[in-house]
């Protein structure tokens, strides 16, 4: 299908009348192209026009959103200020920030989507013209002048930045959990009252495009608690340097599109919606790489730090440590820079005696001392330089998220944090409650420069450096998941198209935030990329062992060509619309609970505290324990009316969960998955026509202490969960489905494992037989029971293929095994390597 019919439905639909009018610019230039004398001059008004009115729309909406969060700002200070009652606060507050997630960020994330598709529109119009003008120096000439009035014009949706507008959002949030976390620990203080239960659905997040809470600030760097302790005092951002290059053996790669807007979709991702915890704030860093030679492959570095006083050197030095590191004051670096590229020799004699004087100092660790002596001993020299701006971010391998240093709130004017460093969180479909083998380490690079001119000294400039087409985002860990993800990835450039095919079962297996940003348009998987093997493919004309590293092939990539998966987009959009249905029915039915329970049991009671606010699903339902005659009866009768609501909305469910496993499941197309489908879809068709339904009375009241136990400990207020009409649903389903897959899987490894018990214990009998016959001095002739050999020996096979079968699909799993299906299923295959070694001691004799 043409780009010109596809465009309204890769932009947003509702928006489709303000988008480039493409398929008459391209009637334009068809007309300009068949003519003899084409009228240059009306076609670059009609361009100019059509750019004035992208202009105008983008900056409306872009007006349009900061006045909304002008008010919402304005309206939260009113409330904060006020003297209401606090469950009317709290339920307005809560409101407020409900609309923040619904209206402001869905308003911003669709102007990034749409500033993108207006690009890629553009960038494919000006295509077109310069393949088809016959006058191929005069039509370069026409789209330059067009690319320099477009970039030129401060206000010209090329160079639109929502970044500000994101950061008052994601400031405004903060604010607002700290608000509401204070109202909440008021309500605790009430001696009427006993702790909230605080009951949270998270069905509304997605395994599509996973967001969470609004993390309560960005720690800096001293509250992250970084995984890995070295024996010298450095600098926190060294350090998570230092640990990112030399203590995470597996690391992730992916590109993305240097462009403006493409960077604001993913900041807001990962600072609102995702909430992956930033470390520090974004700062620029200069690497100067010290090679023996164009073949060295195995660099030494140096890294810069623009705002620090201090460098991190690593050294390689080989053997079994490899590399030798430490932090020097930068006049140190600086004197050692200038050392290794002077060329005239009493400088450079100055310069080694400035660096070792410093080595004379006695407190210096014998690892500083033997990094920097190689650095001045060494054949390696200053031969590449790279500069760019790096954020930082850290995932814990247990959830858990860090509270906002003080001295930031305070810095951006927001509410002090209360003392507390480690908050759990509660959003059991984040996976936060499971635990990963090792933190995630996460560096987001933008603006990237290289270099083979390494200047004589400490620099940050980047004029006469060579830019880098794109950003890049690395994640390191020493988790198993992520190797084995990064193991199954191919990545493969066809037609300046990168290509990715990897094992859907292994990305469920990481968290599920980074499923979802590695899911992200603008984010594009690059297997084993590495920027120095880049620069030297680029500067020194080497051709790098992973060839997609090698420049003709990496500059040549086409990462925008991801924004038109039309059929994607569609899929996508026809499952979200069925989901959002059903979960917005779910949302009223609800309310109507709620106030219905309000009305016929609280009473006066509800009126003499305060009323329950009515909240969408996904929002904090709070409920009162109080010491009072009714409290026993309203839990009765609320139990009773979630599970009978409950029975309503799974019923309604059945049919879009079942067409959820045919159209959006994600797993590989092989014969073990379609056969764990078909036993999925079989067992919901048999329950919904014998009308079983797995919710219960009892399990309501499982579940209400399951929280009550939670809910003793220090809970967290993650409010952004709440919005329900934004994200994509499918994430109660992908859970559903995982649950399922694990369940039917245990089916099979167990019939498997029994079954094989079950063969080699009937062999054994046989087997037993003949050897008491042959004891009491029958005949056995092996030619004339060849037949009975046969069948002992297939048994034997069949009892062996079944248990490693077991063990097999034990590992196919989602989730991790219990230990009582591990010891069951390793018994079984221990029994039959028995039996078959019994057997094979009776027959040899």
């Amino acid at each position: 299908m043409k780009f010109g019919k596809n465009l309204a439905h890769l932009s947003i639909p509702e928006w489709k009348d303000y988008n480039l009018d493409y398929n008459d610019l391209k009637k334009h230039i068809r007309q300009a192209t068949q003519t003899p004398t084409p009228d240059l001059k009306g076609l670059r008004r009609l361009f100019l026009d059509n750019f004035d009115a992208l202009d105008l729309f983008i900056l409306t909406k872009l007006g349009e959103l900061a006045r909304k969060l002008k008010s919402d700002s304005r309206e939260f200070a009113r409330l904060k200020a006020s003297n209401e009652p606090v469950m009317e606060k709290l339920e307005r507050l809560d409101s407020l920030h409900y609309r923040c997630i619904n209206e402001v960020s869905i308003e911003l994330r669709k102007l990034n989507k749409f500033t993108l598709v207006q690009k890629l529109a553009v960038k494919k119009i000006f295509k077109k013209f310069t393949k088809h003008y016959p006058d191929l120096a005069a039509g370069k000439q026409f789209i330059a002048s067009l690319n320099k009035a477009l970039h030129t014009n401060r206000a010209s949706f090329m160079n639109f930045d929502s970044s500000e507008l994101t950061a008052s959002l994601l400031y405004l949030l903060l604010d607002l959990d700290h608000e509401l976390r204070l109202l909440q620990e008021s309500l605790q203080r009430k001696p009427q009252l006993s702790t909230p239960k605080l009951k949270k659905n998270h069905s509304a997040l997605s395994i599509g495009t996973m967001r969470n809470s609004v993390f309560l600030g960005q720690p800096s760097p001293e509250d992250i608690n970084l995984d890995v302790n070295f024996e010298l005092n450095i600098d926190p951002l060294a350090r998570f340097d230092l640990i990112t290059l030399l203590k995470k053996n597996f690391a992730l790669h992916s590109l993305i599109p240097r462009d403006v807007a493409s960077r604001n979709d993913v900041n807001l991702s990962m600072d609102v919606y995702l909430n992956i915890p930033k470390v520090a704030d974004t700062c620029r860093i200069s690497v100067v790489f010290l090679t023996t030679g164009a073949d060295d492959e195995s660099p030494s570095w140096i890294i810069l730090y623009e705002d620090l006083p201090v460098s991190t050197v690593i050294a390689f030095t080989g053997g079994l440590r490899k590399y030798s590191y430490c932090c020097l004051p930068n006049t140190v670096v600086n004197s050692i820079i200038a050392y290794l590229g002077c060329k005239d020799d009493a400088q450079r004699q100055r310069f080694g005696e400035n660096v070792s004087a410093y080595l004379q100092d006695d407190s210096l660790l014998y690892m500083t001392k033997l990094a920097v002596s190689y650095m001045l001993q060494g054949d390696a020299l200053p031969s590449l330089r790279l500069v760019m701006h790096r954020t930082r971010y850290l995932l814990s391998k247990g959830g858990q998220r860090v509270a906002p240093a003080p001295n930031l709130a305070k810095s951006e004017g927001l509410s002090e944090s209360p003392e507390s460093m480690e908050i759990q969180s509660v959003a059991p479909s984040l996976d936060d409650n499971k635990q990963y083998e090792d933190n995630y380490y996460m560096t987001l690079n933008e603006h990237i420069y290289t270099s083979c001119q390494v200047p004589d000294g400490i620099s940050f400039e980047v004029d006469g450096m060579d830019p880098f087409t794109f950003n890049t985002f690395s994640i390191y860990s020493n988790d198993s998941n992520l190797h084995n993800f990064e193991a199954s990835l191919t990545t493969e450039i066809r037609d300046n198209l990168l290509q990715n095919k990897y094992r859907a079962i292994t990305l469920k297996k990481l968290p599920v935030k980074i499923q979802n940003f590695l899911k992200m348009t603008s984010v594009q998987l690059f297997k084993d990329f590495k920027i120095f093997d880049y620069m030297r493919s680029c500067y020194f004309n080497v051709i790098p062992r992973e060839i997609n590293n090698h420049y003709s092939r990496l500059l040549n990539v086409n990462l925008f060509k991801s924004y038109e998966n039309f059929d994607a987009v569609n899929s996508q959009h026809d499952v979200d619309g069925s989901i959002i249905q059903d979960k917005s029915r779910i949302i009223l039915n609800r309310q109507m609970s709620y106030k219905s329970l309000r009305e016929d049991v609280y009473n006066e009671n509800v009126a003499k505290t305060e009323s329950l606010p009515l909240l969408p699903e996904n929002r904090q339902e709070v409920f009162y324990t109080s010491n009072n005659p009714y409290h026993d009866i309203a839990h009765e009768i609320h139990l009773q009316k979630l599970a009978d609501l409950d029975h309503y909305d799974e019923e309604a469910n059945e049919d879009s969960y079942i067409a959820y496993l045919g159209l959006n499941n994600e797993l590989e197309d092989n014969v073990l998955n379609s056969v764990v489908l078909s036993f999925i879809r079989f067992k919901y068709r048999v329950k919904k026509l014998l009308n079983i339904s797995s919710i219960s009375h009892e399990s309501y009241r499982h579940h209400q202490k399951n929280l009550d136990g939670r809910h003793n400990q220090e809970h967290y207020y993650d409010s952004i969960n709440e919005d329900t009409n934004y994200f994509d649903k499918s994430n109660d389903y992908q859970e559903r489905l995982v649950r399922d897959y694990d369940y039917v899987l245990s089916l099979l490894y167990f019939s498997l494992c029994f079954s094989s018990i079950f063969i080699s214990g009937i062999n054994i009998g046989i087997l037993f037989s003949l050897v008491e016959m042959v004891n009491e001095g029958t005949q056995f002739n092996i030619m004339d029971n060849f037949l009975v050999i046969v069948l002992l020996t297939f048994g034997f096979l069949s009892s062996l293929a079944f248990t490693m079968t077991s063990i097999n699909l034990n590992f196919q799993r989602f989730e991790p095994s219990p230990t009582s299906h591990l010891g069951i299923i390793w018994t079984g295959f221990i029994l039959v390597i028995l039996t078959i070694t019994w057997s094979v001691i009776c027959i040899i004799p």
